[in-house]
């Protein structure tokens, strides 16, 4: 019975690994920058990006208050009346400013100009303090220490099932299950993952498949020597399905696991 469940899985992946998985490379989120406003001791009423570069048509709806503050060589990239929720909103645009200032005007109609900030990222979060005039973000380094994260529970997950599919015991094998995964893992992050923090969408797609070609030798070669249980052209199917099945699942799950993480970085 296990044979035959083993037999089926493997004809489920082969299925899976021929549907066009590269088309997920065109559905990645466009980029994007979010501004955050911690909260001010009165309503945001407009929020704005500023740029160095004088653009080629100026916006007519700029505040007064804002114009009068803006820093010599600044101007409004583009801007936003009622902030969602008085507190939020994003800029999206292929020209897109990579240094930039955020500006908010008060309810009172104050204008408020943050320092200057560079973008790190495709999708990025920023923190303006209203009450400070300054504006933060997280390090890129924080944020692929939380996909790692995630991406590695994830795999985790799924390759332990199948080894327990083909019959492997998860205790006898688990200090060599961890230890290759997290190295796997880590090189995936700092390839794939790292692409995906820059926005390099068909970059990203490239690297994944050329280091998961990378994984699955090392991991075959690994896994066959090293797990206990099982003839060793069992332990390469083995992991050669394992790593199918993760793969599969973590490029479909590439694009909202991103998002999730861009939306609180």
């Amino acid at each position: 019975m296990r044979k035959k469940l083993c037999t089926l899985f493997c004809t489920a992946l082969l299925l899976l690994c021929v549907l066009p998985v590269t088309a997920g490379a065109n559905s990645l989120p466009r980029p994007y920058v979010q501004l955050t406003i911690a909260p001010p001791d009165q309503p945001v009423t407009w929020i704005a990006l500023l740029t160095a570069d004088e653009p080629d048509k100026r916006d007519s709806g700029t505040p007064a208050a804002l114009t009068a503050a803006l820093p010599d060589g600044w101007y409004v990239w583009d801007g936003a009346a009622d902030p969602e929720q008085a507190h939020r909103a994003s800029f999206f645009g292929p020209d897109m400013p990579e240094t930039f200032r955020a500006a908010l005007v008060l309810a009172d109609g104050t204008a408020v100009v943050t320092n200057t900030v560079t973008r790190t990222r495709s999708m990025q979060t920023f923190t303006v303090h209203a009450d400070s005039g300054t504006i933060t973000t997280v390090p890129t380094a924080a944020g692929l220490l939380l996909q790692f994260a995630c991406t590695c529970s994830i795999t985790l997950l799924i390759e332990a099932a199948v080894l327990r599919l083909f019959g492997f015991s998860l205790r006898e094998n688990r200090k060599a299950f961890l230890l290759v995964n997290l190295a796997t893992q880590l090189l995936m992050t700092l390839t794939f993952g790292r692409a995906l923090i820059d926005g390099s969408d068909y970059l990203a797609y490239l690297l994944v498949f050329v280091a998961e070609l990378v994984i699955f030798i090392a991991e075959s070669i690994a896994f066959s020597s090293l797990l206990h249980g099982q003839t060793r052209r069992r332990r390469v199917v083995c992991t050669l399905c394992a790593n199918a099945a993760s793969f599969i699942g973590g490029v479909w799950l590439a694009v909202p696991l991103y998002s999730r993480i861009a939306a609180i970085m």
